[in-house]
């Protein structure tokens, strides 16, 4: 193992990207871990594949604290690296939600979104199986149809979650709904009529513990015909 240190900055985050896949990087079967100057482990991250990159997050450090990086492989596997690191907070935690405002109407493809190597926060919606397990999160304002569905994709092309879960809230945190996994590689569809136009609102992705992966997804403010309202 190799150790690396830095003061954490003024957003209490960081994130570290270890990569094994590119030009020059002979390491296979990455390690990863972040430790506070006490060496008490607040992260770590086991290898995922022989020549996959990973991803160890964390969020609550302490503004011009020490924080130490260690980097190993597993044993027979030591090679070269490189190192990206980030203090800017990403969709893996609620602080960092995507903004997903624009994209109202259309959907992603080719597995646009991860919940590989995400970081479990908050608390389980009540519908879901399990979790968190590896949640991300998406925000956006209501439209003035008061009308959002979201739906997950894992069935297409690039998508290689399993078992999707799904949840909205509103800007408390309070759930407003929910959707457990229907199946391995089954979409799931996401409705809720009530929404206050210009509000925010937020949408949680997860998955069954172990399935994590690419996801797509579509949004929609066009009230259907699952409600009176949008009769067909």
């Amino acid at each position: 193992n190799v150790w690396f240190k830095f003061t954490a900055t003024s957003t209490g985050f960081i994130n570290t990207k270890v990569k094994v896949s590119g030009t020059g990087e002979t390491m296979y079967n990455p390690f990863v871990a972040i430790y506070d100057a006490s060496m008490n482990q607040l992260a770590c991250q086991n290898y995922i594949g022989a020549k996959t990159d990973l991803s160890l997050s964390y969020l609550g450090l302490i503004p011009g604290n020490t924080y130490y990086i260690a980097v190993d492989q597993y044993a027979g596997y030591a090679g070269s690296f490189d190192l990206c690191l980030s203090d800017v907070v990403d969709y893996d935690f609620k602080q960092g939600a995507k903004d997903v405002t624009s994209q109202i109407n259309t959907c992603t493809s080719g597995g646009a979104y991860t919940t590989l190597y995400g970081t479990p926060d908050q608390s389980k919606p009540a519908c879901w199986s399990n979790g968190p397990n590896n949640n991300v999160w998406f925000k956006f304002t209501a439209t003035s149809t008061g009308f959002i569905n979201t739906k997950v994709k894992v069935s297409g092309a690039g998508e290689t979650m399993y078992y999707p879960f799904v949840a909205i809230y509103d800007a408390s945190l309070n759930l407003l709904n929910c959707q457990d996994y229907k199946g391995s590689k089954t979409d799931l569809s996401l409705s809720y009529f009530g929404l206050t136009p210009g509000s925010t609102y937020y949408i949680v992705i997860d998955q069954y513990s172990g399935y994590a992966g690419s996801f797509d997804l579509c949004l929609s403010d066009v009230v259907d015909y699952d409600f009176k309202q949008g009769a067909k």
